[in-house]
Formats: C-alpha cells, sequence, structure tokens
C-alpha cells in the first residue's frame, strides 16, 4: 500500500507541476510591430528613463520583462504601478532568449498580477550616447488584455516615468524598446483549487485501477 502511494504522489505531484508549467509557457511580448522603428541616440550628456504606458483591461500575470535592443552590455526594464513604484525589474541581456515580432530579447521575471482597469507604466533605461532602436511610427499591435496609453520619460537612470517629461519628438507616440510577456489570461489559468481537485481525483482513479480500493469506497457514505 505504501509503494501504491508513493506512486501516486509522484503521479499528483507532477500533474500538478505539468499544470503549472502550461499556464507560464504559453506566453508571448505583449506588444509587435513590423515596420516604421529606427535606431536613435540619446545624447552624450543625459541619462535618460524612456518607455510606455498602458492599462490592463483584465487581470493578467507578467513572467517576462523584454528589450528590443539592450545595448552591448544589457540594460534595465522596469514595470511601475501608477504612483510610480516598481513592481518588477530585470537587467535584459543579449544573452537572454529572443520571441515576438520584432525579437525581443525577454528576461524571466518572478510572476506579477496586473489588476484589471488599472494603469502600469514599462521603461528602459537609457544611457548617455546609447544608440538603440524604437519604435517610431508603424502601426502597433498589442496583447487584446493592455490597451496603449502614451508616451513617459524622465531624466536621470531609474526614474519614475510616470508622464511624458522629455517632450522629444522621437518619443511620439512613444519609445518602444522595453516590452513584456504575459501568461495564460487568468479566465484560462486553473486556480490553484482546482488543481487539487484534478490531482485528488486523479490519485483515487490510480488507486481504483491498482484494486487498492473500490470505487464505492470513493463515495461518501451518511
Amino acid at each position: 500500500m505504501t509503494h501504491v502511494m508513493t506512486h501516486t504522489a509522484a503521479a499528483v505531484a507532477t500533474t500538478i507541476v505539468t499544470l503549472g508549467l502550461a499556464a507560464s509557457a504559453q506566453a508571448a511580448p505583449v506588444l509587435s510591430f513590423t515596420t516604421g522603428f529606427q535606431s536613435i541616440s540619446v545624447g552624450s550628456q543625459q541619462d535618460y528613463t524612456v518607455g510606455w504606458s498602458f492599462t490592463a483591461k483584465t487581470t493578467s500575470v507578467v513572467i517576462a520583462l523584454d528589450a528590443l535592443d539592450p545595448g552591448q552590455t544589457g540594460q534595465e526594464v522596469r514595470l511601475y504601478q501608477g504612483d510610480g513604484t516598481v513592481i518588477a525589474s530585470a537587467k535584459v541581456t543579449t544573452g537572454d532568449q529572443q520571441a515576438g515580432t520584432p525579437q525581443f530579447y525577454s528576461h524571466p521575471i518572478a510572476p506579477v498580477t496586473l489588476a484589471a482597469n488599472t494603469t502600469y507604466y514599462i521603461s528602459q533605461d537609457l544611457p548617455a550616447g546609447l544608440a538603440a532602436w524604437a519604435f517610431v511610427d508603424a502601426p502597433v499591435s498589442t496583447d487584446p488584455a493592455i490597451s496603449f496609453e502614451g508616451a513617459v520619460g524622465v531624466l536621470n537612470i531609474g526614474g519614475k516615468p510616470v508622464t511624458d517629461e522629455l517632450s522629444f519628438s522621437v518619443l511620439d507616440p512613444a519609445y518602444f524598446g522595453p516590452n513584456f510577456d504575459l501568461a495564460l489570461s487568468s479566465t484560462e489559468v486553473p486556480e490553484p483549487a482546482d488543481i487539487l481537485a484534478f490531482a485528488a481525483g486523479l490519485a483515487g482513479l490510480i488507486f481504483v485501477r491498482r484494486g487498492r480500493v473500490s470505487p464505492s469506497a470513493l463515495v461518501s457514505r451518511s
């Protein structure tokens, strides 16, 4: 019996892990475009933090931060709440895997939940003198879970870019160097209780098939 329970526990654990991985594996950058982006230089004397703002239409989970052009040494990408508080950050480098259209370098992060009908900001550090690729004037597509709001940018590295304080024409409509990946929508990701219920049912089926517990024993008696 102990041997059977050990195998059952292993099967249940594998199922839970598989479900969790399935939820996080199906992801892609929320922002995409095919033409109209070009290289810009932010100047030789000043650092900037630039990006774009968006509203989450539904509750969703961010699982990676991306950069179209992180430069030779990598650049910091940050995700902010509406008040400018950083809720996620990552140094994206050319060593990270690429995904999306065009190809963004994508760095995994600990999952961060976005609340529905809430505005957030995403930015990338642009050190003085860096020539970086940015979206300028082509049509941009976004994941249905979000809506693009506008450009954000501030002087200095690591600032709080909750508005566009730079008034650069290059930020019209925005600097789209930073990006992020969403996991499956909350309506498709199994809730923990659903996973446990599924696992419990699986465990019962395993016991039945091995002949250790009769089907009637799985039905509660009053």
